[in-house]
């Protein structure tokens, strides 16, 4: 029974590998970087059905026979480094000298607050443990939003997301299968998606589910969207009938976050600059506790994690990063911004 089944897997791996290379052969290798301990390929996407979205690979010399595919959440997968202009820091993608290809971050990019800006060192550690334990990974960078560097914009671009992932794990079989110096399928592939790249995932996982021994998420959308939303409406209203939603900006040129006559957020709304001074304005006035915990238990969020570090209201300061007011608030303004 172990051969039969073992048969059947090479069987069916390889039909699928020379349909992959028949059907989809449209992702581009343009450049192959040879590091200590690990190959990298970098390249697009699609490219023959206009899409471009850029790729990277890591395939180390150890290789265990597994691939791990990562998902992106919203905003880029590129890593960010920062240069001086006229003395000025500016935050800029990560570019692969000899294609011009950004780097991508092949594991989860979080942004952990206090740490500079371009600040890649979480992911690349994180990174280098992969690569240690033979893993060969692999991501796409799929519709890539300039807003995302330069204004903070997210885009939320699932249905991309699903073929930009589709097709880098197909190209990620033929790498391994012809161009890699292993020349074998890999034995196991897990599909990791974080935030908008868990709706990815799962979605993959429900129409292609063959494809993928295994599929990990986190910082899951998987409620459904009706009742995703449904949280941030009761967070928004909570906080209206604490604080008003109206005019809460301080500056000399007040952008409402609404209007009393139902009027919707204003797309130009940025988060740093118009949303998070006043709330942390507000947070720092102990008086005001009692009216964020009617917030918290109104929207049902959990006690620990709730405020951001620092605050005294914390219960645990310095123990987690993520704090579920600052990550609701974010949601509904820059989806908002996303999707018009």
């Amino acid at each position: 029974m172990i051969r039969v089944n073992v048969f059947r897997q090479i069987l069916f791996a390889s039909i699928f590998s020379l349909f992959a290379w028949g059907q989809c052969a449209h992702a581009v290798v343009i450049d192959i970087n040879q590091h200590e301990g690990y190959v990298e390929y970098l390249g697009v996407t699609g490219l023959a059905k206009g899409r471009n979205a850029p790729f990277r690979m890591l395939v180390p010399d150890d290789w265990n026979r597994q691939l791990i595919v990562y998902a992106r959440g919203t905003g880029s997968a590129t890593k960010l480094m920062v240069i001086f202009e006229n003395g000025e820091p500016v935050i800029v993608p990560e570019l692969d000298p000899s294609s011009g290809l950004p780097i991508l971050g092949l594991t989860p990019l979080i942004n952990v607050p206090g740490k500079p800006p371009g600040d890649n060192s979480d992911n690349d550690q994180l990174e280098a443990d992969w690569l240690a334990r033979g893993f060969a990974l692999v991501a796409s960078d799929y519709k890539p939003d300039p807003r995302f560097i330069v204004e903070g914009k997210l885009g939320w671009v699932v249905e991309d997301g699903i073929q930009d992932t589709l097709e880098v794990t197909r190209q990620a079989r033929r790498i391994l299968l012809f161009w890699s110096n292993h020349h074998r399928l890999p034995r196991r592939t897990m599909l990791i998606g974080r935030s908008q790249g868990s709706a990815i995932a799962l979605k993959i996982n429900e129409t292609k589910p063959w494809l993928y021994d295994g599929v990990i998420t986190g910082c899951t959308v998987g409620a459904g969207t009706p009742r995703v939303w449904d949280i941030g409406l009761g967070f928004a209203l909570a906080f209206d009938a604490a604080f008003g939603w109206e005019n809460t900006n301080e500056s000399s040129e007040s952008t409402p976050w609404g209007s009393p006559e139902g009027g919707d957020i204003p797309v130009t709304l940025d988060f740093e600059a118009d949303v998070a001074p006043t709330v942390v304005r507000y947070l720092s006035d102990p008086e005001n506790y009692g009216l964020f915990e009617f917030i918290r238990l109104v929207s049902g969020l959990p006690f620990e994690g709730f405020y951001p570090p620092g605050n005294p209201n914390n219960p645990t300061p310095g123990k987690s990063e993520f704090n579920w007011l600052f990550c609701v608030f974010r949601c509904i303004v820059t989806t908002h911004s996303a999707t018009n």
